[in-house]
């Protein structure tokens, strides 16, 4: 009998302790989730980094009395990166339960809209360079003037051969609302890493209007969110660098997520905007000064590309690009005179009116690149 009893005091003892541990879990993670959301968006470098993983097991370590090595968890859990929002702190939705979403075999072909004709520049009106189409959203000190900057010559640069552009995705697994159309099994709460249904899939509805152009791509397809949001954009820095080194000639670097907000109501916000009957999703340029502190002096010519290409968008498509959003952060955008992150759709959107917006953004952008075109 008394080593029953003995036995039971153990075991309450054990109980006590992992109870205690798992209050200390919960604490933490909770800690870690207001310091990530305190955190102001911006590149990686200039952020603390910290790695929750590593924290939560030293913590259940202490708690449990075994060494951090010997707590190997069935999965990875991924807390969203500090990195994780290029337009402003993201709060994630509650994750739907699959139940809610129809499972979609990761093999099964997608519904892939037509790639439609692009511009013939030559058929169309003249652009018109008028300031006040351009809307913009200035998080910096620098207090630009978008009139000064459209007065300045724009001449684009195509290679005479080989590519001109890289399309990259620093989360390429940032996914939309599903539909009965184009449904997927989520990753996490509107990610997936089914590349029929993320940020890949509409690169590759940009690659194929552009080729048709005539202008070279190159279409890097990984994705740098995964296994881990933390350092996607120095994964993504690597790969531009290495992209750069093969082709020395690429003067523009394409950087496609999409946004995240909630409404008032707690829903996944979205924007729309209709063309001949077909609704769209609004698209918005980021350009990052370097303002925060990394070197990035050539930021302006940047600026100057995304005033042409919203120029262009109003003119033939009023109401597809919201307001550029000029940041004191990098975000990789030193590698070339024409890197911009482009955010299509918000993931209230679904990736039908994320596609059409995708084709209307890739036909203005063969147009501004083919413009004069001057080779190199």
């Amino acid at each position: 009998m008394a080593q029953v009893k003995g036995r039971r005091r153990k075991a309450g003892r054990e109980q006590a302790k992992l109870i205690r541990a798992l209050a200390l879990l919960a604490a933490v993670t909770g800690a870690l989730r207001l310091f990530l959301q305190s955190v102001p968006a911006q590149r990686l470098e200039d952020r603390l980094d910290v790695d929750s993983r590593t924290l939560l097991t030293a913590a259940l370590s202490m708690q449990l009395g075994v060494p951090a090595g010997a707590l190997q968890p069935a999965e990875e859990v991924l807390l969203p990166g500090p990195e994780d929002i290029q337009t402003g702190p993201e709060i994630l939705p509650p994750e739907k339960p699959e139940a809610d979403l129809p499972p979609q075999p990761t093999d099964e072909e997608p519904a892939f809209l037509d790639i439609p004709d692009i511009y013939n520049p030559a058929e169309e009106p003249a652009l018109v360079y008028d300031p006040n189409m351009i809307t913009l959203t200035d998080h910096t000190s620098l207090n630009v003037s978008a009139a000064e900057y459209l007065s300045r010559e724009f001449t684009p640069v195509l290679a005479e051969e080989g590519p001109s552009v890289l399309i990259v995705h620093t989360h390429g697994s940032e996914a939309y609302t599903p539909t009965e159309k184009n449904s997927y099994v989520p990753s996490d709460p509107d990610r997936t890493e089914n590349k029929n249904y993320n940020m890949i899939r509409v690169g590759d509805l940009v690659e194929g209007i552009l080729d048709e152009a005539g202008i070279g791509v190159v279409h890097d397809r990984e994705l740098y969110d995964y296994p881990s949001y933390s350092g996607s954009y120095t994964r993504s820095l690597e790969a531009i660098e290495t992209a750069l080194e093969k082709y020395p000639d690429i003067s523009v670097v394409l950087d496609l997520h999409r946004d995240s907000a909630l409404d008032p109501d707690g829903s996944s916000h979205k924007t729309t905007v209709e063309f001949e009957g077909v609704t769209c999703s609004q698209v918005m340029l980021v350009v990052g000064t370097g303002e925060g502190g990394l070197p990035h002096p050539d930021w302006e010519e940047n600026f100057r590309f995304a005033l042409e290409l919203q120029t262009v968008m109003q003119n033939r498509y009023p109401g597809l690009a919201r307001g550029i959003d000029l940041r004191t952060e990098r975000f990789n955008q030193h590698a070339t005179h024409g890197s911009l992150i482009v955010e299509i759709g918000y993931s209230g959107n679904t990736l039908e009116e994320a596609l059409a917006a995708a084709e209307r953004f890739a036909a203005c952008l063969a147009e501004v690149l083919k413009a004069g075109e001057k080779i190199t």
